[in-house]
C-alpha cells in the first residue's frame, strides 16, 4: 500500500470520526457498560421523580435516540419501575 493511500485513508477517517462526533453520538468501545450505567441511572432517576420529559431528552442526549425510540425507551422502562 502506498504512502498516498495510507494518508487518504487517515483524512478519511479523521473526517468520519469528526463527523460523528459533531452530532452527537457517543463512540464507545464494545463492552463498555460504564457510559450505559450512568446514562440508566440518570434517566431511572428523572423517570421516579416524575420528570418524563427530561427523562426523555436526557435519554436522547446520552443515546442519540431520536424522540420517539426515546419516547418509547422511557415509557417501557416506567412500567418496569
Amino acid at each position: 500500500m502506498s504512502y498516498l493511500t495510507l494518508g487518504a485513508l487517515v483524512v478519511v477517517a479523521f473526517f468520519v470520526l469528526s463527523a460523528v462526533l459533531r452530532r452527537g453520538e457517543r463512540v464507545s468501545m464494545p463492552g463498555d457498560r460504564s457510559a450505559y450505567s450512568a446514562e440508566a441511572a440518570s434517566v431511572e432517576s428523572l423517570i421516579r421523580a416524575g420528570r418524563k420529559i427530561e427523562a426523555i431528552k436526557r435519554l436522547r442526549e446520552e443515546t442519540g435516540l431520536g424522540l420517539k425510540e426515546a419516547k418509547e425507551e422511557v415509557e417501557r422502562r416506567q412500567r418496569q419501575l
